[in-house]
């Protein structure tokens, strides 16, 4: 039988033994949680707060400058509607042309009022900030297996509206829409455009610079 104290030193020596595993066991675990995509601490000097993502500028809006509240001094627009597009406005010139079908497209002067831009341009701010849509582009039409549509099923209409707009303000400056509203699309921010473009219609037709011009004639099919 050994002595007493040899035995009490073996004990002791196994026991730390065990510690000191124990300890490497858990600093292995915790480089493998920081190298395999785990917790990690932050760099000295640099607080956790800096080091998560914050609300970075969405890059389809990168360059452009936000829009002000009011309306700018330089907002203006260029836009057309109607089957092919022929009816337009052009708020820089200060010009109209009213599409007549079967007859010459008939031209003149047509001024808004201040009102009647404000409204036109927070609208247009509107959707810009909501779906950066004067900035990403558009992409109304969905495909037939989309989640607005039931599986297979699609709509297409005929005679169909074109929209165009072109416009800018505050050193912004909209990407051109060229829209086909063929399919009526049903999202969103097809709807508010679609809505922009009625409302500056009814503003357009009227005002008696408009009324003045000649009436069109024939239809289309």
């Amino acid at each position: 039988m050994k002595p007493l104290s040899r035995q009490r030193g073996h004990l002791m020596t196994n026991a730390l033994a065990a510690a000191l595993l124990v300890v490497l066991t858990v600093a292995v675990s915790a480089c493998g949680m920081a190298t395999d995509g785990g917790p990690a601490a932050s760099a000295p000097g640099i607080s956790e707060a800096s080091t998560t993502s914050g609300t970075a500028e969405p890059p389809e809006t990168a360059g452009q400058p936000a829009l002000p509240e009011e309306m700018p001094d330089d907002f203006g627009f260029v836009a057309a509607w109607g089957v092919g597009a022929k009816n337009s406005i052009d708020t820089f010139a200060g010009t109209v042309v009213k599409d007549r079908i079967t007859e010459p497209a008939a031209s003149g002067e047509l001024v808004l009022s201040s009102v009647a831009m404000q409204t036109l341009y927070q609208d247009l701010r509107t959707m810009e900030s909501t779906w950066q849509l004067f900035s990403a582009g558009l992409n109304f039409d969905p495909e037939p297996y989309s989640e607005i549509y039931p599986p297979g099923v699609t709509s297409f209409v005929t005679p169909f509206m074109t929209y165009r707009l072109d416009w800018r303000g505050g050193g912004f400056m909209s990407m051109h829409v060229d829209w086909d509203d063929g399919m009526l699309s049903p999202e969103p921010k097809a709807a508010a455009l679609r809505t922009w473009f009625r409302m500056l219609r009814e503003i357009v037709e009227a005002m008696p610079e408009w009324q003045a011009l000649p009436a069109p004639v024939g239809g289309y099919l």
